[in-house]
Formats: structure tokens, sequence, C-alpha cells
């Protein structure tokens, strides 16, 4: 007999509670993907009021993202005994993101593309699903302030190399290895640690009102903190005349890989997530079809590479009011789609794609009937736009 969700056979409270939670994730991950429409459709330099509102997404939405791939990979590996078929799955992921996004990266696109870069996170999340959930707190902390410092070092030492850029099909593996982990626009020694927070996060009670209520205080109290830490360190210490600059390591710039950046952008995004575990919890309704964005995000990522491709004009902007209508524009026409798709289909295109090639691979080894103790269909995909 086929397994099958118990939400499927008889609704109770913990189902009701379960479903809660995976909405508020998959809403959180929709809030991600139209912060991400608002950077890559509009300008970020604005220095009015608008403009000022408009670019707030920059530098934050991807952190998000990854954050809630974190939690993603925490619903994966909650069992003891799931955590094997796990590390297969997100291996499996990587083999299916990394040629993507490098395959992506080299169309001619405004975007520095993150999909390769999900694949060295999946490969860490492999190493570190097993550690115990107070260690992955410590590592997280950690990762908060010594990975920016890490990069921050390497790039004084070698500016030549740790310059950010992106890497594309056609470059050699080591290039490729070299850019996953320290020298690409979303470095591991910097972005491992949304990443361990997601983890976190996602061990914890999401159903715990007290929980949400910590996430979005304390989230929103570390983001507030880091502006004024870095405009107080500023004023005590002096601007930074270049990026090598030792003063530079005060900065909250988006993208700067330093740590009061990193804090805040993290804040952030626990900011989301509660205020999206909270919405879920009061509006099921409602965030079920918000979430349908987010549980299609990955293909919806890639179609708006492809846009941007296709037809940078249709969807471009420097004006922030202009920028706006064509985020809600292409995120309303996305939302359709992804709606009239779930009608049809449980998954988006790409999300089936790498549920599939997963579940073909865990299944050669297991049998007909799958690995033990994993339920197709009770995962959202790990991913980063999913």
């Amino acid at each position: 007999m086929p397994l099958v969700r118990m939400s499927q056979l008889a609704p109770s409270r913990s189902d009701a509670a379960a479903s809660s939670r995976l909405y508020g994730v998959d809403l959180a991950r929709a809030v991600a993907l139209i912060g991400m429409l608002m950077v890559h459709f509009g300008p970020k330099g604005g220095t009015d009021l608008l403009g000022r509102l408009y670019a707030l997404p920059h530098g934050r939405a991807s952190v998000l993202f990854v954050l809630v791939a974190g939690i993603g990979v925490a619903f994966l590996s909650r069992r003891v005994d799931s955590r094997a078929d796990a590390r297969l799955r997100l291996f499996c992921f990587a083999l299916v993101l990394l040629p993507l996004g490098l395959m992506l990266e080299a169309l001619r696109h405004p975007v520095a593309v993150i999909l390769h870069h999900y694949a060295g996170y999946f490969l860490f999340a492999i190493a570190v699903i097993g550690l115990p959930t107070r260690w992955l707190l410590r590592l997280a902390v950690l990762a908060s302030l010594a990975g920016p410092l890490l990069f921050f070092a390497g790039r004084l030492a070698l500016p030549a190399v740790f310059n950010r850029h992106s890497v594309q099909l056609g470059d050699t593996p080591l290039e490729v290895l070299w850019a996953l982990l320290f020298t690409g626009p979303y470095p591991l020694v910097v972005w491992a640690a949304p990443l361990l927070w997601g983890l976190w996060i996602g061990r914890q009670d999401l159903h715990a009102p007290r929980l949400r209520r910590q996430l979005m205080l304390v989230g929103a109290a570390v983001a507030i903190a880091a502006v004024f830490a870095s405009e107080l360190l500023f004023a005590g210490f002096g601007e930074p005349r270049t990026p090598a600059d030792w003063r530079f390591a005060f900065a909250d710039t988006a993208h700067s890989q330093m740590p009061l950046w990193l804090l805040g952008a993290i804040g952030s995004a626990a900011l989301v997530v509660g205020l999206a575990l909270t919405a879920a919890a009061r509006w099921p309704d409602l965030a079920r079809r918000g979430a349908v964005l987010g549980q299609m995000a990955l293909s919806i990522y890639v179609l708006h590479i492809l846009v941007l491709w296709a037809a940078p004009t249709l969807v471009r902007h420097d004006d922030p009011a202009l920028a706006l209508l064509s985020v809600f524009g292409f995120a309303l026409l996305a939302w359709l789609l992804a709606t009239a798709w779930r009608q049809w289909q449980p998954r988006g295109p790409l999300e089936q794609l790498m549920h599939g090639f997963a579940t073909g691979v865990a299944t050669l080894g297991q049998g007909p009937e799958g690995p033990a103790g994993h339920r197709p269909g009770n995962e959202r995909p790990a991913t980063p736009a999913a």
C-alpha cells in the first residue's frame, strides 16, 4: 500500500499545526522571492524615501532564502533514522543545482546567480545535520563572526582573488570550488551562517507562539542594532577610504560580507520567518494561497532569470514606482501560473525534477518501496528558491 500523508486520511490538530508550520515557512520563502524580484527589477541606491524603502530587500532577501533553506534541511533530517536519506537527497539536489546555476550564470543578464552556491550549502549541510542542536547553535554564532572576518582577511591579503566574481559553465573545477567556498558572490565561508541559523530554528517547536514572538523581537532587535552599531563605529573611527581599509569591517552595506551586515540580514530573516509563521497560524487559508509562490520558488527563480536574459527592458526600471509595478505584475502572473500548475501537479516543474531525481536515486538501492522512514510528499524542497 503506498504511503500517504495522515492529513489526507483524517485531519487532526497535530496535522493542522504541521500544515501551519509548513505554510508559514513557504510564506517566508514567498516573501524572499518578492524581495529578490525587487532587487533584480529595480534600483538599489535610491536617496529619497521611496528609493530607500524599495532598496530594503537588497542584501536581505538572499539571506532569507538561505535561512529558510536551512529550515527545510532541518525538516528533511528531523528524525535520526531519516538522516541517511536526507544526506542522499541533499547530495542529489546539489548535483542538479550545480550545473543549473553555472548554465544560468553563463547567460547575459545582470544577476549573480545563487543556485550553484546552494550546491555548496547542501554539501556542507550533509556534514552538519548530525550535530546536536546545541552544537548547531554554537557553530552558527561562530560562523556569523568568524566567517566574515576570514573573508575580510582573504580580501586584504589577496584582493584580486577575493573579488566576489561569479563562475560559470566552462570554468575549471578548481575555479568553481574556490568561488563556492571563498571568493564568489555568496561564499560558503560567510553564508554558512544563515544556513546554520535556519537549521537551528528548524529544530525548534515552530508551532509555539513564544518562539514566533522571540523570532520577531530578537530578529528586529538584531537587525536594528547592526545598523546603529555600524554608524557608531564609523563615527568613532572614521569612514573607510577603500574596501581594503580595516574600518570596512564595520560596514553594514548590502553584500559587503562583513559581520554587521550579516548579523543584520539574519535578524531581518528571523523577523520575517516569525511574522510568516504567525500569519499562517492566524490566517491559514490566506497563508496557504500565498505560500504557493514559495512552494514553486525554484521554478519562478529560473523563469525570472530567463526573462532578464531575453527581455530585460520588459521588467527592469530605474524608477522605484515603475519597478514596484513590474514586481507586482510579475509576482501576480507567477502566482496565477503557480496556482494553476498546483491544481495539476503537486510540485513545480523544477521542483519535481529535483524530487524525482532524488527519489529515483534513493530507490535504486532500497527497492520499490523506497528508503525506510521516508514519506514522499511530506517534505518541502530545501532549495534556494524552494
